[in-house]
């Protein structure tokens, strides 16, 4: 009986665990130190609606020409302590304005020394999806202890015209899997000795 408790408790305490990640940016105070680039943008800064509470918009017309749009959180961020990272994003036509012929795919990822490492893209909707990149698969070896952390669009699969808004929220960092067992381990020797 005892046994089974205690593996019980150890399950609960790994997938309680789980929960933990890091939310590196919320937009609850603010756009946090994020900046919005390039030649199509129109508007960027903190929206009422985002995934959890507030969030943060970039608003673009493609028929400006430029290469797209990029979102950067403040530069020097660490991120040696994460395996990985996700982001709530997604993409809407605004009232009023001619929409995008193509789709908007976004392409979510870090810089790390000057070197830029994106996931593949994905086209997003017009409801919020929780996106991911893993280190390991897209800059793995490479020291990320002073990195930026990266939004992009790029007018070619937009059909190059029209107008929309990339809206983001809830930049988080998801920790290593070591650390989530060391962690839950200590958690499961505390409460048997208490």
């Amino acid at each position: 009986m005892k046994a089974a408790l205690v593996a019980a408790t150890a399950a609960i305490l790994l997938f309680a665990s789980v929960g933990s990640a890091e939310v590196l940016y919320d937009f609850e105070s603010g756009s946090q130190g994020w900046g919005a680039y390039g030649t199509p943008t129109t508007d960027s800064g903190v929206i009422p609606e985002g995934s959890v509470g507030q969030g943060r918009f970039h608003t673009a017309d493609f028929a400006q020409g430029g290469w797209g749009i990029i979102d950067v959180s403040p530069a020097g961020i660490d991120l040696s302590a994460y395996t990985g990272l996700s982001v709530d994003a997604r993409w809407r036509d605004i009232d009023g304005y001619t929409p995008i012929t193509g789709v908007a795919e976004l392409d979510f990822g870090i810089e790390a020394a000057g070197v830029e490492y994106y996931a593949p893209a994905v086209t997003l909707t017009s409801e919020y999806q929780t996106l991911s990149i893993d280190f390991a698969a897209i800059a793995p070896g490479v020291d990320l202890s002073s990195s930026i952390i990266k939004l992009r669009i790029l007018s070619a699969p937009t059909g190059g015209t029209g107008i929309g808004e990339l809206d983001y929220d809830q930049v988080t960092g998801i920790p290593e899997p070591a650390s989530i067992v060391l962690m839950s381990l200590g958690l499961l020797i505390a409460a048997r000795r208490r």
